[in-house]
């Protein structure tokens, strides 16, 4: 189910990125409650200092025997991450997480997508509020839902609500608006929902070559590279593309909600998914039902002891993959060959198709443009552009 909504690469997305991202802690609405002290040199420090402290835990939580101590962990570590990033809000947003440490950069790459999929965590259960953050990209377009007739698929339009609440710039907010797109994004395909270039110290730089420079480049791994588990380990916030229909191309957008590297099982969630739900008929803790299906019950542990029950489209939901599972590519286009041509045939079997890394400056506040800057259209595009100095 991609998030395209029908429409074109150039159409406008509508309703404002910020509208999607009023709820919870986020230092792009949040003001700091007083002035950065130090400069700098103390910035450089509490990141430092954030790293240090943040390192040692991680590492017990990817290590924790059972999704329950690795559910407690986690939560452990989001506090310490809320804490760290509440002070780094006081800093100028164009430099906040420059670093030139590489440990420090990944931390806070890892903190602030934790923080992203505890935002989507947080509709579980309430998928009319998923919904409306999703509603915030679709351009005036009702997301589909109960009672929604013809409503616009919504996967990617939640994951980017997700992640704006997590101080992603407003600027990249149209990124997984398709499938299509977000590939592109993490792979520095720039088009006209993935601005090429970016500014900052007022000159104007290739996106890519200015992350490289400050040493955070986002990643990505294709289907191959996910299914060894080798090149890559999963962590919470990642966006996700799933292939499932009658092609070998991706239709939806989720992301990791976390990753059990002992078993190779991956849990995600996600906006119009078809995973499980919380079930409000049953106490927190009533895991009865969920004895006979090992998904099910590990996707309860997941999420903090929530009783779960299997949704449907138009719901926020959690499924389980096992990454030692997936299908190889012949696999994938074998079943593709059966199901082409033949009308009600569907696929065996459905893979990760990528997995995508965000870079810590796309959490920064930067001036963005999809075209050269230096091209007759830059003034045109400049005065067509809404800039939001929120942070």
């Amino acid at each position: 189910m991609s998030g395209d909504a029908g429409r074109t690469e150039d159409e406008d997305a509508g309703a404002s990125f910020a509208d999607a991202v009023n709820t919870g802690i986020n230092p792009a609405t949040t003001p700091a409650a007083a002035p950065a002290s130090g400069g700098d040199a103390a910035r450089r420090e509490l990141l430092a200092r954030f790293h240090a402290e943040r390192t040692p835990l991680a590492e017990r939580m990817n290590q924790a025997p059972n999704e329950q101590e690795r559910r407690r962990l986690r939560d452990e570590l989001h506090q310490l991450d809320d804490r760290y990033l509440q002070q780094l809000a006081q800093y100028p947003a164009g430099t906040r997480y420059q670093h030139d440490d590489a440990g420090v950069r990944s931390s806070v790459v890892a903190a602030l997508q934790l923080r992203a999929a505890y935002f989507a965590e947080s509709r579980l259960g309430h998928s009319d509020e998923g919904r409306r953050d999703a509603e915030g990209h679709l351009g005036g377009l009702r997301a589909s839902g109960p009672g929604v007739e013809g409503g616009a698929a919504w996967c990617g339009a939640f994951a980017n609500a997700q992640h704006g609440r997590s101080g992603m710039d407003s600027d990249l907010g149209r990124a997984f608006m398709h499938t299509t797109n977000a590939e592109n994004f993490f792979r520095y395909r720039h088009n006209g929902r993935n601005p090429g270039w970016i500014r900052a110290d007022g000159t104007w730089h290739h996106v890519r070559e200015f992350h490289q420079s400050r040493g955070s480049e986002r990643q990505w791994w294709d289907a191959e590279a996910v299914r060894a588990h080798q090149q890559v380990t999963p962590q919470a916030g990642d966006v996700v593309l799933i292939d499932h229909s009658g092609s070998a191309a991706a239709n939806h957008v989720a992301m990791v909600h976390s990753y059990d590297p002992s078993t190779h099982r991956l849990t995600m969630i996600d906006g119009n998914g078809g995973g499980f739900v919380v079930d409000h008929r049953r106490r927190d803790g009533d895991h009865g039902a969920a004895a006979s299906d090992p998904n099910r019950a590990h996707a309860e542990a997941a999420a903090g002891g929530q009783s779960l029950r299997r949704g449907g489209a138009g719901d926020v939901t959690m499924s389980v993959r096992d990454l030692d599972n997936e299908p190889t590519t012949d696999q994938v286009n074998a079943d593709v060959a059966r199901v082409s041509g033949n009308p009600g045939a569907r696929r065996q079997h459905s893979r990760i198709y990528g997995l995508g890394r965000m870079s810590a400056v796309d959490y920064e506040d930067h001036e963005y443009s999809v075209r050269d800057p230096g091209s007759s259209n830059a003034a045109h595009d400049a005065q067509g552009r809404a800039r939001r100095s929120h942070r």
